[in-house]
């Protein structure tokens, strides 16, 4: 049996166990409230598994809204393999990506019916709430491991700016996350055409990407 580690007076499973079909019938009935990673009440985490990441020798742990997130769909499998994928790429991050999941205490993957609902660094908690719609481009097909694990880099980068004091939301802050991801393309793994959607991001974004800075995440 895989045993937990605890936090907060919860229990943590390895992310790449407990999001897998290895995972024991105990660890996925073990649901647990989770609300004090978020600072938005609108978004309820009173029913949650988690799991957890080990990156630079600290836990990151990874939160899932069981009420969004069931086992065995490809959304919960798909936490595993990120998982999976951000533990080994962590070494072959240069040092600004690194220290931007210094900074990082966990991922909550949730997903809502409110179509104003969007993934989101929710800087206090030092938190990235992912929404697992997200996971998947406009024709339905996941995104890749690789992306995915940027899109956390990148988020991670917007709370270590607010840990900073500098100013972590805006046209300015997110160039500088999208650039942390282009710097860190190799050692995650991005195709080419990734590296060069983040760059045409960087130099024209479009108007729904800047529209989407000015929207509150649960409005």
């Amino acid at each position: 049996m895989v045993k937990p580690i605890k936090k907060k007076g919860a229990r943590y499973y390895p992310a790449d166990w407990l999001f897998s079909a290895a995972a024991s019938p105990a660890a996925l009935k073990d649901i647990q409230s989770r609300q004090s990673f978020v600072s938005d009440k609108k978004l309820k985490l009173k029913k949650t598994s988690g799991g957890y990441v080990t990156l630079g020798g600290r836990q990151v742990f990874f939160i899932a809204d069981r009420l969004s997130v069931q086992p065995g769909t490809e959304e919960w499998k798909f936490i595993g393999r990120l998982g999976t994928h951000l533990q080994s790429s962590f070494d072959r991050l240069d040092a600004a990506g690194k220290k931007a999941l210094e900074h990082l205490d966990a991922v909550v993957f949730a997903g809502s019916d409110n179509p104003a609902f969007r993934s989101y660094a929710d800087v206090k908690p030092n938190c990235y709430v992912y929404d697992v719609a997200e996971f998947r481009y406009s024709d339905g097909n996941l995104v890749t491991l690789a992306f995915a694990a940027s899109n956390i880099v990148h988020d991670a980068n917007h709370i270590l700016m607010f840990d900073q004091g500098r100013e972590h939301t805006g046209l300015a802050a997110e160039r500088e996350c999208w650039g942390l991801q282009i710097a860190n393309a190799a050692a995650l793994g991005l195709a080419e055409f990734e590296v060069d959607y983040l760059k045409g991001l960087i130099d024209v974004p479009p108007p729904h990407v800047l529209a989407r800075m000015e929207q509150h995440p649960h409005a």
